[in-house]
């Protein structure tokens, strides 16, 4: 034959790839996949089909890539994964549907491209963005928390436009979008309320009342603290019309995991029941109290001034001692506190 001769320049290039192939030889497949004539190569578009919680079965596509022309069919099981792997890190694939992402992920990975950083060209920007919704629609749909975690670590650095084509990937799988949402502080709030939900998982969480009902009052509290509203706007005491916010919790379902905490119970009372004290010169010694309560643990057993660090400046310090050492009054403060002016 005449690819036996040392002629063989004058063989076509896909007869040639074909014979070493076919000959199991990895050193001559290699050196001519390493310089594809132009004619060879198809533009193409991968297609890959995903089950969705949703909708069933969706078609996913990865642009802009390059399919081979010649049919490698003959090839031995071996020498294809060594073709394909070296092929796909110029985004070139041997066909362009796909049943499934597990294989098609697998190959990428061998050919490093599920963690590369960018484009090396600005040509493949809209494939590399494909590839990455990809995987992560991947992390979601195999439940892999820890790899999607490091995954983003490696490729979203904020809350940008790819941030949000995640979240809709993500679509109620809510610690998918606990991890996405976690990483812009302008966010802390839905990270959070999407963190409750991931735990309570298959439990309807649709407000703080919810989360509290449930037996997590303190996980309600640590979600109400970024709220983007006023904790008094938050907390209400009673029955009341619920007005569909999710922030919305009221102080008797927050009451029994509180009791560990009385000085915080006191604090939510006041906030959400608004009390307004009189400054009333008959009632000058009751209002110094309640004054001094809120500068006090819930048993008056340690004062505010008593807990601050020495480094603050003493005009600071000067300033509180004043505002609670009102008048004729100076044992409303801990006698240590004087020793700090």
């Amino acid at each position: 034959m005449i690819l036996e001769q040392s002629q063989a320049s004058n063989v076509a290039w896909d007869s040639q790839l074909k014979y070493a192939v076919v000959h199991h030889s990895w050193s001559a497949s290699t050196s001519l996949i390493s310089d594809i004539p132009s004619s060879e190569l198809q533009e193409s578009e991968l297609e890959i089909q995903v089950p969705t919680s949703r909708n069933g079965i969706v078609v996913v596509t990865i642009p802009k890539v390059k399919r081979l022309a010649p049919n490698l069919d003959a090839c031995s099981n071996w020498l294809r994964y060594l073709v394909e792997r070296d092929l796909a890190r110029g985004h070139i694939f041997l066909r362009s549907l796909w049943t499934g992402a597990t294989e098609l992920l697998s190959l990428l990975s061998r050919a490093g491209l599920i963690f590369s950083h960018s484009a090396s060209d600005v040509q493949q920007v809209d494939t590399v963005k494909a590839i990455q919704q990809l995987v992560v629609r991947s992390c979601v749909q195999y439940r892999l928390p820890w790899l999607l975690e490091l995954y983003l670590d490696q490729h979203l650095s904020g809350f940008d436009e790819d941030a949000e084509t995640f979240l809709e990937i993500a679509e109620d799988c809510h610690w998918a979008r606990w991890l996405l949402l976690s990483r812009d502080n302008k966010y802390e709030y839905e990270a959070s309320f999407a963190n409750a939900m991931a735990i309570f998982a298959g439990q309807s969480i649709l407000t703080l009342d919810d989360m509290a009902t449930f037996g997590s009052e303190l996980m309600a509290l640590s979600t109400l603290a970024y709220a983007p509203v006023l904790p008094q706007k938050c907390l209400y005491s009673g029955v009341k019309k619920q007005s569909g916010n999710s922030w919305q919790c009221s102080l008797e379902q927050l009451q029994a995991g509180l009791k560990p905490f009385p000085t915080l119970w006191n604090t939510l009372k006041f906030w959400c029941l608004g009390k307004k004290v009189k400054v009333d010169p008959a009632d000058l010694p009751n209002y110094l109290q309640w004054r001094l309560s809120l500068f006090s643990s819930a048993d008056y057993g340690t004062s505010l001034l008593t807990l601050l660090p020495r480094w603050l400046p003493k005009s600071f310090k000067r300033v509180l001692y004043l505002s609670i050492q009102v008048g004729d009054y100076p044992s409303l403060v801990s006698e240590p506190c004087k020793t700090w002016f």
